[in-house]
C-alpha cells in the first residue's frame, strides 16, 4: 500500500493567500491525500472542512503559533481543529529567548508540557517543528532539540525536518532514529533551499525512508520552501511524482 502524503500548505503559501480554495483542489489533483495547514487566510474553518470533502483531502495536522494555546484561545483553537478533522496542533517555531540556553529551553519544555495537558483533556495533540537553530549545541553541549525532547512526555510530537537538520549539520537520518517513537510526523523536505525538489539535493533518502519506517512515522508531509525557476505548484507535483517512482 502507497503512502498517502501530506502536503505542508506554506509550501504554497502565495497560491493559498490568493485563492486557498482553489488551491486545495489543486493538491488532491496532483495526487496528495492530506495538508497541514500553516492559516487559513482569513477563511471560516467550516468553509474550508466543506472544500477539503469536496476535494477529497483530509487534515494531517497545523502549524499554530504558541499564543493561540492560551487560556482565553483555547476553545477557540480545539474547535478549529475539531472542525478541519484533526486531533494535532504543531508548534511550528519559537523565538530565540526560549531556546538559546538550557534554562530557557527547560522553560520552554515545561510551557509545552502544559498545553500537551490542556490539549489531551479535549482529546488533541500538540508537538514542536524543527528548525537549524534547535538543533546547534548551546553552553554545556546539548541542544534546545535535545533538552525539548527529554522535558516533554512522550505524547508530544517531536516533528523533525530533513532540510532543516542539514542546514544544521545535523544528520538527517540519525535524527529520525534518535527520536523513534517521537517522531509521529516527518517533514520530507531537499537541501540546499535553491528551489531543488526531492531527488535533486543532498538528503539521503532512502535511509530516511528505512530509518522512518523503523521510527514508525505516521504522518509524511512534504514541504517545499523556494521554487528556482519552477512554479509552486510544479514543485510540489515533481516531488510527489519522485516519492512515487521510488515506491513510497
Amino acid at each position: 500500500m502507497s503512502t498517502a502524503f501530506s502536503l505542508q500548505l506554506y509550501s504554497l503559501r502565495d497560491d493559498a493567500k490568493a485563492d486557498l480554495m482553489d488551491t486545495l483542489a489543486r493538491v488532491a489533483d496532483m495526487g496528495y491525500a492530506a495538508v497541514e495547514f500553516a492559516g487559513l487566510h482569513g477563511h471560516d474553518p467550516e468553509a474550508v472542512r466543506q472544500r477539503m470533502d469536496e476535494v477529497g483531502l483530509t487534515c494531517s495536522g497545523t502549524h499554530t503559533m504558541m499564543d493561540a494555546f492560551a487560556e482565553e484561545n483555547l476553545a477557540a483553537t480545539v474547535d478549529l481543529h475539531r472542525t478541519l478533522g484533526t486531533d494535532l496542533a504543531l508548534i511550528p517555531w519559537v523565538p530565540e529567548d526560549a531556546r538559546n540556553s538550557a534554562e530557557a529551553a527547560l522553560a520552554t519544555a515545561a510551557e509545552f508540557t502544559r498545553i500537551q495537558s490542556a490539549l489531551h483533556a479535549h482529546g488533541l495533540r500538540t508537538g514542536f517543528h524543527v528548525h537549524d537553530a534547535d538543533v546547534k549545541p548551546l553552553a554545556g553541549g546539548q541542544s534546545a532539540w535535545d533538552i525539548f525532547t527529554a522535558n516533554t512526555p512522550e505524547a508530544f510530537v517531536m516533528q523533525w525536518d530533513t532540510a532543516n537538520a542539514c542546514h544544521a549539520g545535523a544528520d538527517p537520518v540519525e535524527g529520525i532514529r534518535k527520536l523513534g517513537a517521537r517522531c509521529r510526523a516527518l517533514h520530507l523536505k531537499e537541501y540546499p533551499f535553491d528551489g531543488r525538489v526531492i531527488g535533486e539535493g543532498q538528503v539521503p533518502w532512502m535511509e530516511v525512508r528505512e530509518a522512518a519506517t523503523a521510527a514508525g512515522v505516521e504522518t509524511y508531509v512534504v514541504e517545499q520552501e523556494q521554487y528556482g525557476d519552477r512554479t509552486p505548484l510544479e514543485c510540489c507535483r515533481l516531488c510527489l511524482v519522485q516519492l512515487r517512482e521510488w515506491g513510497w
